[in-house]
């Protein structure tokens, strides 16, 4: 994966490195140089190397935000447009932390050409109320969280698989731009790791219908039915990391995981439900049902454009950015 130039993740590894109350290997040290290399200069590095630098170094990450928190933030150069507009429509001001990372993850994906996207909500902030307004269209989508899921700063919403869950504010068949019955994009980020579930991760039916997909159902793996009747469904035991779940024309369905395609398939579109859909749980034809378990940092939906290796690599650096990698 890219480690796109990051000043957070190389400031990060510096201080590690230059804390005296920490000692590493010889091995750990050379990780951590060559992790802060490809942040300051935008080198590559393999997924695992990278997830193993974070499981790692996690151990140190609060006191290093308790450290950042005493010093004195500047603002940045220059705001993104996008940054600027979701600023506008907060109440509340966010950590400097918070912005840096938005900010930073906004540039990314306009780098990369990833910004035909209709919502999406980064619900691993500091402040729950702005977590809950979508960082692109902010006055367009607002999510509400419904029968009380736990909200943890900096991690996002867990829903407990019986009562809670998110409502989106997304109807596909009025809400979407980017987002169309033959090209589109649900990418999630999940943090906990409970293995098969009896849960959808997200969805709705209205009779006709669906939108649905799920990360790990049990005794069955991954599914995806976006905007047909038909879903495809492969083999997967994990809930952690970013679910992508991908309609790239009238026929074809892909699933990702943590930007690596898992499967295609061949499976007709039919038409756009016509119900607002809920993360936690699929709406179904009007009730909440089939809930899941999960901690939600991040709701993505958009175009089936969207290059899914470069969207994971985006989102794993606002993830570190924010202190949600799991």
């Amino acid at each position: 994966m890219n480690i796109y130039p990051n000043t957070q993740c190389a400031a990060y590894c510096a201080w590690i490195l230059a804390n005296s109350n920490i000692r590493v290997t010889t091995a750990r040290k050379i990780q951590i140089q060559t992790i802060q290399t490809a942040a300051n200069t935008g080198g590559y590095v393999t997924q695992l190397y990278y997830e193993e630098f974070i499981a790692y170094t996690s151990q140190w990450y609060l006191q290093y935000q308790q450290y950042i928190a005493q010093q004195p933030q500047p603002v940045p150069n220059s705001l993104d447009a996008l940054t600027t507009a979701w600023l506008g429509a907060l109440s509340t001001t966010p950590a400097q932390q918070t912005l840096y990372s938005v900010d930073a993850f906004f540039k990314q994906l306009r780098a990369d050409g990833n910004l035909a996207i209709d919502c999406c909500y980064v619900f691993a902030q500091d402040n729950q109320a702005n977590a809950n307004i979508s960082i692109i269209n902010t006055t367009t989508f607002t999510a509400v969280p419904t029968g009380s899921p736990v909200w943890t700063a900096n991690n996002g919403y867990t829903t407990n698989g019986s009562s809670n869950y998110i409502k989106t504010g997304f109807t596909p068949s009025t809400s979407g731009t980017n987002f169309t019955l033959n090209s589109a994009t649900v990418a999630y980020y999940t943090r906990t790791n409970i293995g098969y579930q009896a849960g959808v991760d997200f969805g709705a039916y209205d009779g006709s219908n669906f939108l649905e997909s799920y990360s790990a159902y049990t005794g069955v793996g991954m599914g995806s039915y976006i905007n047909g009747l038909a879903g495809l469904v492969t083999a997967n035991s994990g809930t952690q990391g970013l679910f992508s779940h991908v309609r790239t024309n009238s026929t074809t369905v892909q699933q990702w995981i943590n930007g690596t395609q898992l499967a295609t398939g061949t499976k007709s579109s039919g038409a756009l439900t016509t119900l607002q859909t809920y993360l936690g749980c699929r709406n179904d034809m009007g009730t909440p049902d089939t809930y899941a378990t999960n901690q939600y940092s991040l709701l993505l939906i958009g175009s089936g454009s969207l290059n899914m290796v470069t969207l994971n690599s985006a989102v794993n650096l606002l993830m570190t950015n924010l202190g949600a990698h799991y």
